[in-house]
């Protein structure tokens, strides 16, 4: 078993997947424009009672004013009806979460209830919010799988009123003074008629769902690519239909989302390690977590070829690897771990890219270069490996191609990332670990990556931090 150990900031990894009429992972996203812009109607409403839920992953593009994810009712008249998920920007630089309903009365704060998260998201990142109601007087807010401190605003009566025609909106939550549209991209928009718990919340947020899930009550995965509809897959058949423009800007996600995921939030990083599998026999392990306490780590993989293959070569496996920090400045080793058996007299290779949005891989430094090389290209958040047959000795047999993984730390067969590294040993191994050095910035920042590996027993080069 060949093994790479290294340090990293919040990191992303994918498994190489394969391609299709939807893109892999996260696929695609809706940009949606500020003032004017377009959005999304989704048939005649969504009617729910407490306990309620609402979540999505988002990018916030600014950091002014009152800007709507989705809402269940919007009745056309300025009456609040329903409930919705929005934000607002806050001097301290950040934006909120906060989740509210209506009791049809008025458009004023008597006639409604809101829940307000700390104003903590900042822009230009991927983000999983989520909004519950568990009943007229009680609500949670997460970020990024953390629960939140939150505040209330608003006097309305403890109920849920729900007009007699109306409509859920995505990308709009229109208010009694404002046309608050959101501004930046939405992706995995999820509506319930349940509260779920908080490890349900976090089990659900780095992973796609199958659609039968209980309570679920509208569910977009935005990633059609295409067109102006935007599918219901939950059943209940509230399509989403383009409204306000001409056109839906439709984007590549770069979002924390896979097939399967597995997380951890530990008290202590001795919670650690957290270990995730592949078709390939490859694992990822996420171990010694440093955190503010509570934070967590997603491992999540993608089982199909990633949406780009540009720079990388053939026979690479159809799984990745993502890893997910919930907090900005997290730091984690991760070890990738392939079977010998894979590939008997094979060099392994690593890939990265920055995210499912950044198009093609790019090779990571060979083993032979300075720490430090500022010359190298660094380690990045999706990584691939890849096993390759090196040049043989006569009278050795021939070796065999194992495939690859992609993430931004992806194992594979073969594949290694992460900050800071350093050789292991792991039980019952013959070859030496192979550490690779790595750093990545931001909240659960995705990043692809592409490393050759060196020859058994060499170490691969460290990389600055990103």
């Amino acid at each position: 078993m060949k093994s790479l150990f290294a340090r990293t900031l919040p990191l992303l990894v994918f498994l190489l997947a394969s391609i299709s009429a939807f893109t892999q992972g996260s696929g695609n996203a809706i940009q949606f424009g500020a003032a004017g812009g377009s959005f999304l109607s989704c048939g005649s409403g969504i009617i729910v009672e407490f306990p309620f839920a609402a979540e999505a992953w988002v990018k916030f593009d600014d950091l002014s004013g009152f800007e709507g994810i989705c809402q269940t009712e919007w009745p056309d008249v300025l009456n609040y009806h329903g409930f919705w998920l929005a934000s607002h920007a806050s001097g301290s630089g950040g934006r909120d979460v906060r989740i509210g309903y209506g009791d049809g009365t008025g458009s004023g704060s008597t006639n409604r209830q809101t829940a307000i998260s700390p104003a903590i998201i900042p822009t230009g990142v991927w983000t999983h919010v989520m909004g519950i109601w568990d009943d007229p007087f009680n609500a949670r807010i997460y970020i990024n799988g953390v629960e939140q401190t939150v505040s209330y605003n608003g006097t309305g009566a403890p109920i849920i009123d729900h007009a007699p025609v109306s409509r859920a909106l995505i990308g709009y939550v229109p208010t009694n003074t404002t046309t608050p549209h959101f501004d930046g991209q939405i992706d995995e928009v999820r509506i319930w008629d349940v509260g779920p718990t908080e490890a349900e919340v976090r089990d659900r947020m780095c992973r796609q769902l199958d659609g039968t899930e209980a309570g679920l009550r509208g569910y977009w995965r935005m990633d059609e690519g295409s067109g102006t509809t935007v599918v219901d897959l939950s059943g209940s058949g509230q399509d989403g239909v383009l409204d306000g423009g001409s056109s839906l800007n439709w984007q590549l996600s770069g979002a924390a989302i896979g097939d399967a995921s597995i997380n951890s939030y530990p008290s202590t990083p001795t919670g650690l390690p957290l270990v995730m599998g592949s078709p390939t026999g490859a694992t990822l392990a996420v171990e010694d977590l440093v955190s503010a306490p509570g934070e967590g780590i997603h491992i999540y993989r993608v089982d199909d070829f990633p949406n780009d293959l540009g720079g990388l070569p053939a026979g690479i496996p159809d799984s990745y690897w993502g890893v997910f920090g919930s907090d900005f400045s997290t730091e984690y080793d991760v070890r990738i771990a392939v079977p010998d058996s894979a590939c008997s007299f094979c060099d392994t290779e690593i890939f990265n890219r920055n995210d499912n949005a950044s198009g093609g891989w790019l090779p990571a430094a060979p083993a032979s270069a300075p720490a430090h090389d500022a010359g190298r290209p660094r380690v990045r958040p999706h990584g691939l490996v890849r096993d390759r047959p090196r040049s043989l000795s006569p009278g050795r047999g021939p070796g065999r191609l194992a495939g690859s993984a992609a993430g931004p730390l992806a194992p594979g067969p073969g594949q290694r990332t992460s900050p800071r590294c350093r050789p292991t040993r792991p039980p019952g191994t013959s070859a030496p670990g192979i550490p690779v050095h790595r750093r990545l910035a931001g909240p659960g920042c995705p990043s692809h990556l592409r490393i050759p590996a060196p020859r058994r027993g060499r170490r691969l080069a460290r990389h600055p931090g990103q």
